[in-house]
């Protein structure tokens, strides 16, 4: 036994002026689990012919002609054959597309990028085509987001059921985070929507200081889309100040603080059951 004492973790003082409660600083945990994967990245005409391919389709002599740049990106990923045939690397990772029992499709916007996470489900498992994830949207250093990364190509992978919705979670860069209500809760559609095009948007007169923490945070915006079911949520991801949900309302547009459990169960909840069709 160590006869040192334990270190006491870092508080956060905006939460303790805040609240008045000593609660431990989390806005590192998020950096420590990002979302990481090995696959190839190919772009969306690629992506497009793989769907194709996973459909039946046969290119045929003219076809193979027609598409020989997105078929030497299936090439070098070991995913199809110069003859337009996918590879049994590649029967492997479309499997879950042929068999596809649901669709998960969740759009992102922040620090002036865009990017995507598509996941085709089946109760084999997931085949998964993801952008750069929220990390690499928020690192003002990483170039390639810039050129791997960048109009919509995307890095493909194979991943078993039950870890789907821990994946969408860290591409998201879901993590512990104090999320706290402030006001308002309700604002104009327009200034909202001024805060998704530019940080610097100016805030709401007379918002509160737990508002004002959210709003000057670093946003990456999210569309959720399920299919089937129909499924949609818009979805905050603002840093330290943790997530906030957001959609339409009566009187304009609402804004709410969305606990990291509660986003974790609506994923877990949401996903799980569309692995059985």
């Amino acid at each position: 036994m160590s006869i040192f004492p334990a270190k006491e973790p870092r508080l956060d003082e905006w939460a303790l002026e805040i609240t008045g409660e000593e609660l431990e600083l989390l806005s590192g945990i998020a950096a420590r689990q990002p979302y990481q994967s090995a696959g190839p990245w190919i772009d969306n005409a690629a992506l497009q012919l793989l769907d194709d391919l996973a459909g039946g389709s046969l290119l045929g002599r003219f076809g193979v002609r027609g598409k020989q740049a997105e078929l030497q990106q299936l090439m070098q990923a070991g995913l199809a054959t110069k003859s337009g045939k996918l590879t049994r690397e590649g029967q492997v990772l479309v499997a879950p597309m042929r068999q596809r029992t649901g669709l998960v499709q969740l759009h992102a916007a922040g620090g002036g990028r865009n990017s995507r996470l598509l996941l085709w489900l089946s109760p084999e498992g997931a085949t998964v085509a993801a952008g750069p994830s929220y990390h690499r949207l928020m690192d003002p250093n990483d170039d390639g987001v810039r050129t791997i990364g960048a109009d919509g190509n995307v890095q493909l992978d194979h991943v078993p059921a039950d870890a789907v919705p821990g994946l969408v979670g860290r591409w998201m860069g879901l993590a512990p985070a104090w999320s706290i209500f402030g006001t308002p809760d309700v604002l104009p559609v327009e200034m909202l929507e001024a805060r998704f095009r530019d940080p610097a948007a100016p805030a709401p007169e007379g918002a509160d200081a737990r508002f004002l923490r959210a709003w000057h945070e670093p946003w990456v915006v999210y569309q959720l889309v399920l299919e089937p079911g129909g499924f949609k949520a818009g979805l905050i991801n603002a840093g330290a100040a943790g997530f906030y949900r957001y959609g339409s309302t009566d009187g304009g547009a609402g804004l709410s603080p969305l606990p990291s459990g509660q986003l974790w169960d609506l994923l877990v909840t949401q996903i799980s059951p569309m692995f059985a069709g």
